[in-house]
């Protein structure tokens, strides 16, 4: 074997074996897909979505006692009164 033939296949195993090293290096374009350190800070923490979670507590029961409040009325009690008139009218 010459120092030629040597130096051939010499280069042949360091190709061989830098392509298969390399499979498992990410590309560019797979880097290009993750999230940048500004995306990441704007997400959205836990102390947020509790407070988050809070504020629509809140608003639930907002609503609930609005809706108390218009069942309570004199127009839905009236209406209710007629109703039950004319239930009473068909039996």
């Amino acid at each position: 074997m010459t120092n030629e033939e040597l130096f051939n296949d010499l280069k042949q195993f360091i190709d061989a074996r830098l392509s298969q090293e390399m499979t498992h290096v990410a590309t560019k374009e797979d880097l290009a897909g993750l999230a940048t350190k500004e995306e990441l800070a704007r997400l959205a923490t836990k102390d947020d979505i509790k407070g988050l979670n809070t504020r629509i507590d809140g608003l639930e029961t907002t609503m609930n006692e609005r809706f108390d409040e218009m069942m309570d009325a004199e127009i839905v009690k009236d209406h209710e009164r007629r109703i039950t008139r004319l239930e009473h009218k068909l039996a």
